[in-house]
């Protein structure tokens, strides 16, 4: 059975864009486009894992890491953070860590880097 990731990210074409990357590679996807509705989604379709922005409207992924690790249903499932803004990418391995994400990327992101990342964390 193919794994499933949720993508979360308020950019409607940057979602499109890892969906068929993702699903070229045979992963099942389900997006949204808030942190919102993403910790909803995550209770209720149980991805094995996921992908998410930091800077969206609302609550940011940081925040949405936070109570998703808090959740003892939730907490194992692996996330992996990104940002794209430059005054944050500095701080952004120390934050993710520290809000309980298991990896982090910086946008713009090679495909095959994002990849590997992914495989590594569905493989554990």
């Amino acid at each position: 059975m193919n794994k499933k990731i949720l993508v979360v990210d308020d950019e409607i074409d940057l979602v499109s864009m890892i969906t068929l990357r993702l699903r070229a590679n045979n992963y099942f996807v389900v997006s949204c486009y808030s942190a919102l509705d993403a910790f909803e989604i995550t209770e209720r379709e149980k991805p094995d894992l996921i992908l998410m922005d930091v800077m969206m409207p609302g609550i940011d992924g940081l925040t949405l890491c936070r109570k998703i690790k808090e959740d003892k249903e939730l907490k194992k499932i692996p996330i992996i953070i990104y940002t794209g803004k430059c005054n944050i990418a500095e701080t952004i391995e120390e934050k993710a860590k520290e809000a309980g994400a298991d990896d982090y990327s910086l946008k713009p992101f090679e495909s095959e880097v994002l990849l590997g990342k992914i495989k590594k964390l569905l493989a554990e």
